[in-house]
Parts: structure tokens; C-alpha cells; sequence
């Protein structure tokens, strides 16, 4: 049978080695030398102060020990290993800020509780007999009876602890596969300190809710007679002041003490020093007025509730803003740098798991097709509203067909659209620019320009001859309600009067957002000749293209307005 190698204890550099070993797992050295053999002979393969996880503690308790260890060395001359510290600093606030902000960010969490004392398995045993005794609330058994697993997306992220309140997993890093998001982490695989990825009001509620905690751990401690300077809750409660007064350096002139409101985080954390943690800020109700990216639609055009966004566009508007993507809020609980894609891919009334009620969510490229078609002439629809920058196909003998959505034209008027649209070029593409009017960071409005690109290898060029569409009368009069639309296909005269549609051909509809024009084309199609009684005056034509596969419908690919 091969052997295999268990790296229970730390690496020798047997270059240096003072340490023998007579077999695996068994070093041998003078007594009176041992530790300062053992230091030297240690492979520590980065500088000792950086080191950020030791893990060859030979204690089935090491994690916790280690942890406690490791945050609770506040002395800055940092008498433990320095890059260990500040790891351990970074996990612990995140866990904490994890279980505050719980029902505000919408976190997907946890409780397993974990008695040991009415467990007696061969690993219950191992545990029980290397058990601390340590506790904030003196409990010399809480370590048997009070303990809970956190889950944290269904994986075990975290343990409560007497002294810590919060270890982080051991391997952590593993489960979550670098799938770990703002603002919890900074690089998706370990847990950091979240003051920079939280925004003011989320900064506001953790502060206040820090210090709720740190007067609960002030009355346990003086509830379990601490007297010693030294002792666990002098050190905890140092760590949570520290944590506050960061929030507070964060929150700059915006630093108000708020007293957050809380409620039960449903966790169930009721035994021993983990009922301190059972309590998160109470999530609001949120309203569409609490976004920074609200679409601002004329109401009396349209009563939609949407919101902008997406990944690229939230953080562009933040940079645009002058603001850190974690202050910008698209929703409660969720800001600019903790938005992905994949909270995006549901319902269009839902972020993830995030309910946004009778609000909707679009990306800006919702709004526009994914092709851009044109046709020739230059400048072929007479009397149609001019867009900006459109002679950068009028130059090369083309007229666009604007591909935009009818939803853009249900939110804006023609004219509204004409202000906020252009066309521009670059030596690949045709770039549509659009304007966007978001509520921004004061509330009062400002502009996202949003641009979409049409490689212009994959432009629709429509090669035929430009159908004939007027109508008459061909101005917009009060109180007029009877206008003819006249359509009359470039293969009219070949075909005759046949229902039957050409191969290809590009054909218009009459459009006015919120009113029916009452035309009654045949359902087969268009045919190749028609005049249609209209009621109002159109404030679009919708083109719709049909490809010379037989087989295919035609497809709506843009207006004109």
C-alpha cells in the first residue's frame, strides 16, 4: 500500500534545520534548546509579519483559539503575527456587519445550534475533553451547550464563540470558491472589512447598531464580575470601539449618531453569550424614491416605476457621480458594487432575491435592439424629426432606422427622444447615444448617456427600393380625427393587387403611445398596397422587416419618429 502525507505541522527548512526528525510528525531536540531550535528551523516561506493564516495548531479547538488570539492583540508593537491580525480584524467585522444589516441587505442566512453536552460520539468526546473554559459570561460550559453554525447562501460561513461572538470557518476560502461578493469581500475568496463597500445609511445603522451590542457586552461582563483588565470582554469591547470609531472616520461630516430601530433576526441565537447577535436593524420598506438610478418618467405619459441599471452602468454612474460605487444605491440594501449580472437574469420586479414590488428594474440596453438597419437613400423619410448627427450616414448615401424598442417611445415623447438621442461613429461602428434622466445622488436629476454599438459589419442593410408611405392630412390639427396612411410596396405594380408579401421587403406601422389608431391591416400581412383610415395623427412608424427566408415572420427592427 502507498503512503500517504498528512502536513500536520509546519514545514522544515532542512537547509537550516536544527529539529530532528526520526519519522513523520515527530521532531526530537535538546530540551533547553527546543524553541529557539524550532525557530530556526522553520520553513516560513514569507516574512513572518505578513503571514496571514497559520493552520498546523495541533488542537481540534485550534480555529477559535487561534482567532481570539489573533484579534485580540491590540498592542501596536502586535506581539502576534501582524498579517494574521488584520485578516482576522477584516472576517470578524464582516461577519458582525453580516448579522447587523441582515433584513437591510437581504442576507440569505442561517443557525444550526450545536450541543455537545447530549452528544457522545467518539468526536463529541474528543471535543468535550480539549474543551476551553473560557466565556464572556463566565459559563465554564458554554462552549458544550452554546454554540451555532452560520450559514451564510446555504454554506457554513461562521461559529459563535464565548469570547469572539464570531469565528470565521476554517476553510471558508474553499466553500465559497471565490463566489463571495461586496461588500463582504474585497476579492470574492476572503472576508474584509466592509466600511468601504457600505453605504452612508448602512454605515449609520451599523455604527448604531455596534453600539446597542457594546452595551450589551458592558452589562454581561459586569453580570459575570470581570474585574481583570486583561480579561475577554476588555478586549472585546476595545475591538468593537475601535470598529465604531473607523465607521465614524468613514462617515466623515456625515457622522451622526441615529438610532437605529431592531428587530429579531429570526436566527434563533438564544443560547448563552450568542443571544447578543440576535437582534439586525429592521428592515425598511422600501419605495422607488429611495433609488439613485430612478428613471424619471413623465407621469402623465406613463406610470411606469422603473429603475436604470446594470453592473457596468451602476458603477459608471457612480464614477460619473464623484461617489464610491458602495454609496450609490440602486435599492435598499443594494448599492452599485454588490450588483451582478446574476441578480439581473429573473423577473424584471426582482433583484435576486430582492422583492421591488410594484417597481421594475430595465438595463439600459433593454430599450434598443440588438441590430441596427438602415436603408437608401440619405435622408429618405421627408418630414420625419431629424436626429442629431445622422449625416454620418447621410454621407455615405444611408438613412437609419432608429433601433429603438416601442417601451423608449412609451417613456418619451418624440421630441423628448430627439433631445436625448444622437448618432455618432467611430471606425468600426455606428454608436446610438442616449441621455438618460436618472434621479441621482440629490434627487434633482441628472443624465446617465448611455451608448450602444452597432459593429457596422453587422448593420441590416436593406437592399431594396424605399416603399412608398404617406400621410395625409400630413400635419397634426386639434380635434382632427380622420388621417389616411397610404403604403404602396416598391413590387406593387409586378405583383398587383396579391395579398401574397414579396421575399423581402421592410413595411411600416402607424404608432401613438396610449392611443389605438384603429388600422386594420389584413392579419397575413401587409399587403402590397393599403391605405388605412387612421384616427390620430402618429407620433411614430414602427418598421417591421421580413428577411428573404420564406419561412421567417417579419420582425420589428426600429422607428421613425
Amino acid at each position: 500500500m502507498a503512503e500517504e502525507y498528512f502536513p500536520m505541522l509546519p514545514k522544515i527548512d532542512d537547509k537550516k534545520s536544527r529539529i530532528q526528525r526520526d519519522q513523520a510528525g515527530i521532531w526530537k531536540a535538546a530540551i533547553n534548546t527546543f524553541m529557539s531550535d524550532l525557530v530556526t528551523s522553520l520553513a516560513e516561506g514569507q516574512t513572518i509579519s505578513n503571514i496571514e493564516k497559520i493552520d498546523s495548531i495541533p488542537d481540534i479547538w485550534a480555529r477559535p483559539l487561534l482567532f481570539k488570539m489573533a484579534l485580540f492583540d491590540l498592542n501596536s508593537a502586535r506581539e502576534f503575527v501582524a498579517g494574521l491580525h488584520d485578516r482576522v480584524v477584516g472576517e470578524w467585522r464582516s461577519l458582525l456587519a453580516m448579522l447587523a444589516l441582515k433584513n437591510v441587505k437581504h442576507l440569505n442566512l442561517k443557525a444550526l445550534s450545536i450541543n455537545l453536552s447530549q452528544d457522545n460520539t467518539p468526536l463529541a468526546n474528543v471535543l468535550k475533553s480539549l474543551i476551553p473554559h473560557e466565556s464572556l459570561d463566565g459559563n465554564a460550559d458554554a462552549w458544550l451547550t452554546d454554540i451555532y453554525v452560520i450559514f451564510y447562501n446555504d454554506f457554513p460561513i461562521a461559529m459563535t464563540s464565548p469570547t469572539t461572538l464570531l469565528v470565521s470557518a476554517a476553510d471558508y476560502v474553499g466553500t465559497f470558491r471565490g463566489q463571495l461578493s461586496f461588500p463582504w469581500s474585497n476579492d470574492g475568496k476572503t472576508l474584509t472589512d466592509p466600511i468601504n463597500h457600505l453605504s452612508r445609511d448602512e454605515l449609520l445603522d451599523l455604527k448604531s447598531w455596534l453600539k446597542n451590542l457594546y452595551g450589551k457586552v458592558q452589562a454581561l461582563s459586569r453580570n459575570a464580575n470581570f474585574a481583570n483588565e486583561n480579561d475577554t470582554a476588555i478586549n472585546l469591547l476595545k475591538c468593537i470601539e475601535l470598529y465604531q470609531n473607523d465607521i465614524a472616520r468613514a462617515l466623515g461630516a456625515a457622522n451622526t449618531d441615529v438610532a437605529a430601530k431592531f428587530e429579531s433576526s429570526k436566527l434563533n441565537l438564544h443560547m448563552g453569550v450568542s443571544r447578543l447577535l440576535d437582534e439586525t436593524v429592521q428592515g425598511r420598506a422600501a419605495t422607488i424614491n429611495d433609488s439613485q438610478v430612478r428613471l424619471l418618467v413623465d407621469s402623465s405619459r406613463s406610470n411606469k416605476k422603473l429603475i436604470l441599471v446594470s453592473p457596468t452602468m451602476a458603477r459608471a454612474f457612480a464614477q460619473q457621480e464623484g461617489i464610491d460605487p458602495a454609496r450609490l444605491v440602486i435599492w435598499s440594501g443594494i448599492n452599485a458594487n454588490n450588483i451582478t449580472d446574476s441578480d439581473l437574469q429573473g423577473e424584471k420586479n426582482k433583484i435576486g432575491n430582492v422583492n421591488l414590488n410594484n417597481t421594475e428594474f430595465r438595463r439600459p440596453e433593454d430599450f434598443f435592439y440588438e441590430q441596427m438597419a438602415v436603408v437608401e437613400p440619405g435622408n429618405v423619410f421627408l418630414g420625419s424629426l431629424e436626429i442629431s448627427g445622422a449625416i454620418v450616414l447621410a454621407d455615405n448615401d444611408l438613412t437609419p432606422i432608429l433601433p429603438i424598442k416601442r417601451e423608449l417611445a412609451e417613456i418619451f415623447t418624440p421630441q423628448e427622444i430627439v433631445k436625448r438621442l444622437s448618432i455618432s461613429e467611430d471606425s468600426d461602428s455606428i454608436l446610438i447615444n442616449f441621455n438618460f434622466p436618472l434621479s441621482g445622488i440629490n434627487g434633482v436629476g441628472t443624465d446617465y448617456r448611455f451608448t450602444k454599438e452597432y459593429p457596422k459589419r453587422e448593420l441590416i442593410y436593406i437592399q431594396q427600393e424605399v416603399p412608398v408611405v404617406e400621410i395625409w392630412p400630413n400635419i397634426r390639427m386639434k380635434n382632427w380625427n380622420k388621417y389616411y396612411l397610404y403604403y404602396e410596396n416598391y413590387q406593387a405594380q409586378a405583383q398587383g393587387e396579391s395579398d401574397i408579401l414579396v421575399d423581402e421587403m421592410y413595411y411600416v406601422e402607424p404608432w401613438t403611445f396610449g392611443k389605438k389608431l384603429n388600422e386594420d391591416f389584413p392579419a397575413q400581412g401587409l399587403k402590397n398596397r393599403f391605405t388605412a383610415k387612421l384616427d390620430n395623427f402618429p407620433e411614430a412608424l414602427i418598421v417591421n422587416y421580413k428577411t428573404a427566408n420564406l419561412s421567417s415572420a417579419a420582425s420589428e427592427v426600429g422607428m421613425v419618429l
